[in-house]
């Protein structure tokens, strides 16, 4: 019996540090995303967003939303909801590769013609979008090993925001 309750403890234990992890990972997006969309959004903004930023912007808040769902799901015990939502998740996976690789050329092409010396070193952001797809897809291959699973869906997180790094 004790080793039962100490399991159960164990995996919300997990279950809260995941939750905690991705809480600090959204407190950061809202943070370095928020001010710049607002300004944007009030018509303000430095440069018109192509469609091409549009969509990357729009698929990576849905891939943000989505693990907020796949967290909720997992810590209420609806893990047929979870790999139901995951499909739509191995399904954004490519267009959000596509999707970064062009906002991250346009990027830094706007850098270089209005920001001279402010274009970062581009590899930064396609080693992140390499590990990204590295750990998705690798977490979704072995999504029926649950423990692994999470742990590479954790570690994207972690990649995606070694994007952010500025060299």
């Amino acid at each position: 019996m004790g080793i039962v309750t100490r399991s159960r403890t164990a995996r919300q234990f997990e279950r809260d540090i995941f939750l905690a992890f991705f809480a600090l990972g959204l407190m950061g997006v809202v943070l370095g995303f928020v001010p710049p969309s607002w300004t944007r959004f009030n018509g303000q903004a430095e440069y018109p967003a192509p469609l091409a930023l549009q969509i990357h912007a729009g698929l990576f808040l849905g891939w943000t939303a989505l693990m907020a769902a796949q967290i909720a799901f997992i810590r209420q015990g609806h893990t047929v909801f979870h790999r139901r939502l995951g499909l739509i998740g191995a399904c954004m996976i490519p267009a959000m590769a596509i999707s970064s690789v062009f906002a991250e050329t346009w990027s830094e092409r706007f850098a270089a013609l209005h920001h001279p010396g402010g274009q970062r070193f581009l590899i930064v952001p396609i080693f992140s979008l390499s590990l990204f797809l590295v750990f998705t897809t690798v977490g979704l291959l072995l999504r029926k090993n649950s423990a692994t699973h999470k742990r590479l869906i954790f570690l994207e997180r972690d990649a995606m925001r070694l994007n952010r790094i500025t060299l």
